[in-house]
Formats: structure tokens, C-alpha cells, sequence
């Protein structure tokens, strides 16, 4: 038996967009080996959108409608939830900011990262993020315009929140750019290959540590992490911008690379630390769920905590322990290879989204019951 997915994402894919393709175009085979096709739409009205068993709709290709046509929007998917089973994929940065307004109206919502805990999508929080939240209740940091995400209480529908999977399963080497150029002008599937260049943890490394970020955000409350990271390192290492060719030469040459949140938790650049083989630093990342399991304390990466205060001991250890840094470098790599480029890599994909479909509820009855949407229109 097949089960037919249309995928809804954007004729010009963003780099998020060219990542959410990326597995269910390159491990194509594998899926059609366990009944499941997929096919590829770019317009929300297109006849035949609804004629599958599973319409996925990536969040990214919608989110000028989100922003300025909400309320159509809602509209469109409603109908559409009358007619298969619609999932929201969410492949935004951060854990937060479920978009509430159409959980009640599709029949499931795969976000690339999940909170661990899903009741906290019940708090509102100060920023949209859970950490944008602490910085301002901890430090008192404020956005010049304040928002809280949406609270989400009834239970039956954070059972439909699942980890789908994020930008981490995806071509990170040194050619994805002009994979993902051709891609997007091209639309073949040639475009989305297997990462390459893994280079070795156990290769000589004179350079300790590399941290090249910005902090120019237009929210305070994302921007304060880096700006207290920079303030920490300065004077200690160069953390100003280099060409990325030097930039990819510089996390081959760093025994680890420290990586902050930025608009989200999760980063590009944690990604091509795992291919540099260097060891990733990044804020603990313990109140997340990713597939795979890509943040494993102490063994795919070094954790510090959101105050910043330990930073100076987990460098500390990266000089004093470096067979612990070379180990936390080979975890990353390993995993990241595993799951792009290994043997099993299309078996475990496969396996990953037969598993989420299963779990999808197929009762539209329990849709119809829930209160209509808001049709307001609104601006995000």
C-alpha cells in the first residue's frame, strides 16, 4: 500500500526550505521501498493539492501569507483538513513559537525542534523562546517591541506536536551553497547530495578554540547571549568575521568551535563543526528535542550553562583534557555522518517518518469538534 505525501513548500526555497527537502528528496529510494511517495507542489490553491493521504505543508513557504493574509490562510488549510490529513511542518530556528492559530485545524504540527517538556508550550514566553524569556526574567534584558508566544494548554493538542527533523540533516560541506543554488533554479534532485570533506577529530590542530559570531540583532534578548560571549573572549581570541573559506580552514585547524543561539537554538554552523571535526561548544541544549538526538552532554558536545558562568572551566578543559575534546569531535562527526551520508542513513530516515505518519491521527471528526480559528487578520 502507498501513502502519498504532497509536500506544499516554495518554488525559490530558502536555505531552511532546500534543508527540509533535503532527506525526503535524497533518500527518495528508501522511502518508496516502504510505500511512501513523495511529490512536490508550490501553491496552497493548485488542483489536486488535497488529492494525496498526507498534504505536509512547510511553515517557511507560507510565511508572507502568515504574516500578511492570515486569515485566508486559515481559511485555505481548513478546507483542506476536510479533505486528507494536513500536517504543519514548522522548520523555523527555535523550539518556541508553535503557531497556534492552525493547530487547532490540522491534523498534526512536526516542528524541526520540540521543547523536551511539552507543557511549557502552556507559559508564555517573553520574546518567543524560552531562553529569549530567561534572559529577560534573569537579566532584565527588553525588546524595543514586546511580544510572548501563544499559550497552548488543551492537551489533545500538544499531542499533536512530534520532532520532525531540522537543518541537520543536510549537505553542510564546503559545495552545498551551489547545491542549494542549482536546486533552487534547477528543482533536481542531483542537487541534494551526501555531504563530503568529513575531516579527521585526530588531525593536528595548533589553534585551541575558534568563536567568529555577530551580535547585530534587532532583538536585544537574542542578541545578549553573543554580546556576553564576546565580552567574555575578548582580548583572549579573533572573533570578528572572516571570509568563509578562511572560516572553514580556521574549524579544521580548532580543536573546538564555540556556537551560540541565534534567532534559534539550533545553528548551521553546529553542523559544519561535526564535519570540521572540531568539538562543539554550545548553551545546553537539555530543554530540546531534536531527531536524531544531535545534543548528547559530555559526547557530542560540550554544554555551558545560559548565565555563562562555567565558561571559563569548559575551556579550561578543552586545554587540560584534550583527548575528551578529540572524543567529543569523533561523537559529533560519527553522528552527523551516520545520518547524512552512512549506509543506514536512508534506512534511518525512512524508519524516523513511517513512524511519525503512524502516529498521526486520522480522526477528522475530533478536528471538526475543536473551536474554529480565529480568522483575524494579523501580523507576526
Amino acid at each position: 500500500m502507498t501513502t502519498r505525501i504532497h509536500v506544499l513548500t516554495a518554488p525559490r526555497l530558502t536555505n531552511a526550505g532546500y534543508c527540509f527537502l533535503w532527506p525526503l528528496l535524497r533518500f527518495r529510494a528508501a522511502l518508496g521501498e516502504t510505500g511512501i511517495s513523495i511529490r512536490l507542489l508550490y501553491d496552497l490553491e493548485a488542483p489536486g493539492l488535497a488529492d494525496c493521504d498526507i498534504l505536509l505543508i512547510e511553515a517557511r513557504a507560507l510565511g508572507e501569507m502568515r504574516n500578511g493574509h492570515q486569515a485566508r490562510l486559515l481559511e485555505l488549510v481548513a478546507r483542506l483538513s476536510e479533505q486528507t490529513t494536513v500536517v504543519w511542518a514548522d522548520n523555523y530556528d527555535s523550539s518556541g513559537q508553535v503557531f497556534a492559530e492552525i493547530l487547532p485545524i490540522v491534523h498534526g504540527y512536526w516542528k524541526s525542534q520540540l521543547l523536551a517538556d511539552p507543557r511549557m508550550y502552556g507559559q508564555p514566553h517573553y520574546g518567543g523562546r524560552i531562553y529569549t524569556d530567561y534572559y529577560h526574567s534573569r537579566f532584565g534584558i527588553e525588546d524595543d517591541t514586546a511580544q510572548a508566544s501563544t499559550p497552548i494548554t488543551d492537551e489533545a493538542l500538544l499531542r499533536r506536536l512530534a520532532v520532525s527533523w531540522n537543518m541537520g540533516l543536510s549537505d553542510h560541506s564546503a559545495g552545498a551553497r551551489w547545491m542549494e543554488y542549482f536546486y533552487a533554479r534547477l528543482h533536481l534532485p542531483l542537487f541534494m547530495q551526501a555531504p563530503a570533506g568529513f575531516h579527521p577529530p585526530a588531525a593536528p590542530r595548533p589553534q585551541q578554540l575558534s568563536a567568529r559570531f555577530g551580535k547585530n540583532y534587532a532583538r536585544r534578548t537574542i542578541a545578549f547571549q553573543r554580546a556576553r560571549l564576546l565580552e567574555a573572549l575578548h582580548g583572549r581570541i579573533a572573533t570578528n568575521r572572516i571570509s568563509r573559506t578562511a572560516f572553514r580552514r580556521e574549524l579544521r585547524s580548532s580543536r573546538a568551535v564555540l556556537s551560540p543561539y541565534g534567532w534559534g537554538e539550533v545553528c548551521l554552523r553546529d553542523f559544519e563543526i561535526f564535519l570540521s571535526g572540531a568539538a562543539l561548544i554550545k548553551p545546553d541544549m537539555d530543554h530540546l528535542r531534536t531527531w536524531p538526538n544531535w545534543y548528547r552532554q559530555a559526547e557530542t558536545y560540550y554544554p555551558i550553562k545560559w548565565n555563562m558562568s562555567d565558561l571559563d572551566a569548559v575551556l579550561e578543559s578543552i586545554t587540560t583534557v584534550p583527548v575528551l575534546a578529540q572524543d567529543i569531535a569523533r561523537n559529533g562527526q560519527m553522528l552527523y555522518y551516520q545520518h547524512t551520508a552512512g549506509k543506514q542513513a536512508a534506512g534511518s530516515f525512512s524508519t524516523h517518518l513511517n513512524q511519525l505518519i503512524r502516529s498521526l491521527s486520522q480522526d477528522t471528526q475530533a478536528l471538526q469538534k475543536q473551536p474554529k480559528p480565529n480568522t483575524t487578520e494579523t501580523t507576526a
